[in-house]
């Protein structure tokens, strides 16, 4: 009884340690973001001026990031408009700000995030 035991936990670490191994090797794309990396990140825009904040996130059926809700424009946190930018758009900074290849003046004329 003891050593049908053992074997069966044994048989369950090994399949634990394959199904690790299996993530371990597995890639991530090279545009993937997670949601620390990015709720609360200061988004610059193409000139490198801080243009407003990421306050949201827009999640796919998988589980990943596809869009993200930026505020810009306002002043002080005050009346600051949210508009949607999709993950493609964005790159993530050393210091992880993220910058977008958009002016101030496209991202204030983007439509309102609904």
């Amino acid at each position: 009884m003891q050593r049908s035991a053992i074997l069966l936990a044994a048989i369950l670490l090994s399949g634990t340690a394959a199904m690790a191994q299996d993530v371990e090797t597995s890639s991530v794309p090279q545009n993937a973001f997670s949601q620390s990396e990015l709720v609360g990140q200061n988004v610059l825009d193409v000139a490198g001026q801080k243009v407003g904040r990421v306050s949201d996130l827009v999640i796919d059926a998988d589980q990943r990031v596809e869009a993200v809700v930026v505020e810009v424009g306002g002043f002080l946190g005050m009346g600051a408009t949210p508009v949607l930018l999709e993950t493609a758009s964005l790159q993530q900074e050393g210091d992880g700000t993220i910058r977008v290849g958009l002016s101030r003046e496209q991202l204030d004329n983007l439509p309102p995030a609904e």
